[in-house]
């Protein structure tokens, strides 16, 4: 009887060791690779870029009726907190965000909602940045750009300090998949973005933020991604 129980005992472990076995096999799978068209291009300001960092500390909003001008260093330290930096504290930089929106936004002077959906548009274009989300750019400046916004009545108004860029640019490296967009049809969105609408804080309060794409460093290339 004991030697039947040692058997079955055995026998069971056997079944265990092949089914331990089994699960740890690997199989190797052939995944294809994705061929994406790239393209390099710089956009250069035509009007003053404002930029205004949410996460940045803000000065609270006074009542009208006894509203005060914001002293220097508030607006000193509110101006510091508008400015966006890389990983290293010391680079300046915009989010990438703002680039890929304002695409998104719009496209529809080139792409019929039918041929090309926000959500493809989100999930096709890549534009390179750094891990914080942020793309560097070169610039003149920054400076102090002061305004104040009245709330609805009776609710105060709020000072709004802005970083102030008078002349900048900004270098953009793009991957997409062809059989989404295209070269030409990129170029365009960003070109009639640029003219109409614009990035960066306070657009609809002027003409900011404007650029015009630099025809003459246009670069295109291909990229294979397993």
């Amino acid at each position: 009887m004991q030697e039947q129980c040692n058997a079955g005992t055995k026998q069971h472990k056997t079944k265990l060791f092949k089914l331990k076995t089994m699960q740890r096999t690997k199989t190797t799978f052939q995944l294809p690779k994705l061929q994406l068209k790239g393209v390099k291009f710089t956009v250069q300001g035509t009007t003053p870029l404002l930029v205004d960092n949410p996460s940045g500390t803000k000065v609270p909003s006074t009542k009208i009726s006894g509203a005060k001008p914001l002293t220097d260093s508030q607006k000193e330290e509110m101006f510091q907190n508008s400015i966006y930096f890389l990983p290293d504290l010391e680079t300046q930089g915009i989010p990438v965000s703002w680039l890929k929106n304002s695409f998104r936004d719009g496209k529809s002077g080139v792409y019929s909602p039918k041929m090309l959906s926000k959500r493809m548009v989100m999930g096709g274009l890549k534009i390179k940045d750094t891990e914080a989300g942020l793309i560097a750019f070169d610039y003149s400046g920054p400076e102090i750009f002061y305004n104040t916004v009245q709330k609805a009545a009776g609710g105060g108004i709020i000072h709004k300090v802005r970083a102030m860029y008078p002349e900048w640019s900004i270098d953009i490296e793009c991957l997409f998949d062809e059989e989404i967009l295209d070269v030409q049809g990129v170029l365009s969105v960003f070109q009639t973005v640029g003219i109409k609408y614009g990035i960066g804080s306070w657009r609809t309060g002027g003409f900011y933020g404007q650029f015009r794409i630099l025809t003459e460093n246009i670069e295109t290339f291909n990229k294979e991604i397993l």
